[in-house]
């Protein structure tokens, strides 16, 4: 890929995954500029990729989803 190309959102969100990473909507957000993880993860799952989720507590008190790929 050029360095002038820029990977979409999606892929990014991809390759975090796959190289053993998880993500939660507030990394989405400060890591790849991302306000809608659910459907970026929706579509993945559409294309064929296992991708598993939980819901958890953050500090505050909230629940948010966390999604990751099994090894």
């Amino acid at each position: 890929m050029a360095n002038t190309e820029k990977k979409s959102v999606k892929t990014q969100i991809l390759e975090h995954l796959q190289s053993g990473g998880e993500i939660t909507p507030l990394i989405a957000l400060n890591r790849f500029n991302c306000l809608s993880l659910p459907a970026r993860i929706f579509e993945l799952r559409r294309e064929g990729y296992a991708i598993q989720s939980e819901l958890i507590e953050t500090k505050s008190g909230k629940h948010v989803a966390r999604y990751w790929i099994n090894k």
